[in-house]
């Protein structure tokens, strides 16, 4: 392979064409860093911790800037290992049309240092110019395959291929940087244990203009501890996701201005297996994120899989109130399973809401339901927008799968109201409650959400104690029309009363 670890000053390393390939060693077994893997498992716990499980790439670049790599092909085996590690990069870094095949299907551990990447880039934060907004490029390079993580950490990822073939939990084609970072016209095809195609950064974030594809297996034995291709006991395993934002523990962790444009995700499940569309975290500290002209389509292939669906509603575990709004805009929801799924095992979010989405039944499932509440906790605040529901899809076709008497969902439509500019306006709901007061601005219109009804548990009651859903196919629905709207000017009074099951436009001009 190639190695250049220098602290000088060198720059404009550039390495064109040829072939890396690892040979027929003992896979690395025998030493990782330098230390013994063949020992008993309590010390060899020790060596992993004490080495971050760092094993041997076939190129190793360190301190450097000014580097260039390109029409190399990689091929590696070792449990841990990378294509191309590059340590305190800086600079500029332009990585393109290069070809890696991970021919291998053994990892000591997913974590720290080590594991198996096609290529990437560690140390930033301690070099000169960190992943808060470096110039590092990754584009138009073939990733035949990875079992673990494809390109992580660069700023500007665009028009590579990339085939994931999982073999531990959260497996990444790709990794954004933490600021200001741009994944796009990327292809990625997901497969295997736990994968995961395009993950979230701190702030600043554009990913639009890719297509991800995602066909799940089953390798579990007798789920959940036997079969498995990296022995671990927590958890949900055999999972795919196409976009993924995640905040850890107790939450709090800053998510800004996070942008999903333009991107195709589609999906198939069998066995059982657990597939999500996209699983975005709703928190007090997520902020901007929207995820806008996609088209997700899920599916499952039998009646085996119900953990599926084209949105999953996951948040932090806090305090649920306090959850920010995630908006999810003119976008296609296309499932035979579920469009939305509310929450799951992993997560459970309030405050997501979807405007102007279509939400699409196909096939005749047995199982399918439009929304599912799952995760065992109670979720609210939930918007739907000026949806569409079509083929079979239903707005009030909810499924309280594991959830508690709190979880709810509010059905609205936009209400667009011509008047005179100055105009006081106030709008009343059936119940004689205050939905708007307010001037109409100088171009005389005043456009706002109404809700028709809000849609809960029948176990919910206005004070009532929370408590496990029990009846899971039945629901109450509080319808909030008709409403009464009052306009004033220049002394003058003008009162309507109208319907809200769908966008409305009222003229009420003096």
């Amino acid at each position: 392979g190639i190695r250049w670890i220098n602290e000088g000053k060198h720059s404009g390393l550039k390495i064109f064409n040829g072939i890396l390939k690892q040979g027929d060693a003992r896979n690395n077994q025998d030493y990782l860093a330098g230390e013994n893997m063949l020992r008993p498992d309590p010390e060899r716990k020790k060596v992993l911790a004490k080495n971050s499980n760092r094993g041997f790439s076939n190129t190793e670049i360190s301190g450097q800037k000014g580097v260039e790599i390109a029409g190399v092909t990689v091929e590696y085996h070792f449990p841990q290992t990378w294509g191309m590690r590059f340590d305190d990069a800086y600079g500029v870094y332009d990585i393109h049309h290069n070809v890696f095949l991970d021919k291998g299907n053994q990892m000591f551990d997913r974590h720290g240092a080590g594991g198996a990447r096609s290529l990437g880039f560690s140390g930033l934060d301690k070099g000169k110019l960190n992943d808060r907004g470096n110039q590092l490029k990754v584009h138009h390079n073939l990733i035949k395959r990875t079992r673990q993580n494809a390109i992580n950490v660069a700023q500007e990822v665009y028009s590579n291929e990339i085939y994931v073939d999982s073999w531990v939990v959260n497996s990444f084609a790709v990794q954004p940087s933490r600021e200001n970072g741009l994944v796009y016209d990327n292809k990625i095809f997901l497969t295997g244990y736990y994968a995961c195609g395009i993950l979230w950064a701190d702030r600043n974030l554009t990913v639009r203009d890719n297509f991800i594809h995602m066909e799940s297996v089953r390798t579990m034995i007798n789920p959940p501890n036997e079969g498995r291709r990296l022995i671990e006991t927590w958890g949900e395993q055999d999972v795919l996701a196409g976009m993924r934002v995640t905040n850890y523990g107790k939450g709090g962790q800053e998510r800004e201005n996070l942008s999903y444009e333009n991107n195709i995700i589609l999906g198939r499940s069998r066995k059982g297996a657990e597939m999500r569309g996209t699983e975005f975290f709703s928190d007090y500290s997520v902020k901007n994120l929207a995820f806008k002209n996609n088209i997700v389509k899920v599916m499952a292939t039998d009646t085996l899989t119900t953990n599926a669906a084209c949105v999953d509603t996951q948040g932090a575990f806090n305090d649920r109130s306090t959850h920010l709004p995630l908006y999810y805009k003119n976008s296609e929801l296309i499932s035979n399973i579920c469009n939305i799924r509310f929450g799951d095992e992993y997560g459970q979010g309030s405050n997501h809401q979807f405007i102007n989405c279509t939400l699409t039944k196909v096939g005749d499932n047995p199982n399918y339901h439009t929304l599912v509440f799952d995760g065992g906790n109670s979720v609210f605040n939930h918007i739907l927008l000026d949806c569409e529901f079509k083929n079979g899809a239903k707005y009030n076709d909810v499924y309280w799968r594991d959830t508690h008497s709190l979880s709810n969902y509010k059905i609205q439509w936009t209400l667009t109201l011509n008047t005179n500019p100055g105009a006081q306006v106030s709008i009343l709901d059936k119940n004689g409650d205050a939905a708007f007061s307010g001037t109409v601005g100088s171009k005389g219109t005043l456009s706002l959400p109404l809700t028709q009804s809000i849609i809960r548990p029948v176990e919910w009651s206005p004070g009532g104690k929370e408590k496990p859903v029990e009846h899971k196919l039945l629901y109450q629905e509080e319808v909030l029309w008709p409403y009464t709207v009052r306009v004033e000017y220049n002394g003058k009074e003008k009162t309507k009363t109208f319907e809200m099951t769908q966008a409305n436009q009222l003229n009420m001009l003096f």
